[in-house]
């Protein structure tokens, strides 16, 4: 399809990075990383596309829109990418080494306040959930180190963040708390790039 070159020259520098699945951590970490994807391709404008109901993990953020948004104005974009999942390979981490680019670190709040420990141990598939022979035995270790702790919940009050590959693991991250990995899927090696200082426990 040939575009007019007015339309190409508003264009050209837009790149629309989206992801319409239900893993919604791959939303946060395209957040994070997005300062340094637009830091090594200086003048381009990423762009984060994602379901209307998962906007609230990018609140606040620009350049963000809707499937809805984006079906009635593809021709807003130079490059519109997709990501999925194959169930074999981490669809944000292989974006990454596509483009050239690392992982991180990315730059994060220092956050050094005293509070409980909040687990979080369901997943979304390729992530598996934690079983309870697992759960207790993160629940014996937490009591061990002398935490009070609770499983799901609000993590306001929360030091410390334990779970599999979820939404609000990434979340802690991203506010500069002490996260715990279990590692149950696809995401440990982008989980160790994004936060070098983060612990992982394998099952």
């Amino acid at each position: 399809m040939t575009i007019p070159f007015p339309q190409y020259a508003k264009i050209k520098d837009r790149y629309c990075i989206a992801y319409f699945g239900n893993c919604n951590e791959y939303l946060i970490q395209l957040r994070l990383l997005r300062p340094i994807m637009e830091h090594n391709f200086p003048g381009l404008q990423i762009y984060i596309a994602c379901k209307e109901e998962a906007k609230y993990l990018l609140q606040d953020e620009p350049r963000v829109v809707s499937r809805d948004e984006l079906k009635s104005n593809p021709h807003e974009f130079a490059y519109i990418r997709e990501l999925t999942c194959n169930m074999q390979d981490h669809p944000v981490e292989e974006f990454m080494k596509e483009s050239g680019l690392r992982c991180g670190p990315v730059p994060l709040p220092w956050r050094n306040e005293p509070g409980c420990c909040v687990i979080y141990p369901n997943g979304v598939l390729p992530t598996r959930s934690l079983d309870q022979e697992w759960l207790q035995k993160i629940t014996d270790r937490v009591k061990a180190e002398k935490y009070e702790f609770r499983i799901n919940g609000p993590m306001d009050d929360a030091e410390w963040v334990i779970g599999v590959e979820n939404e609000q693991l990434f979340l802690a991250a991203a506010t500069g708390r002490k996260v715990t990995l279990i590692s149950t899927g696809l995401g440990e090696n982008i989980f160790k790039s994004m936060f070098p200082n983060g612990d992982i426990w394998k099952m």
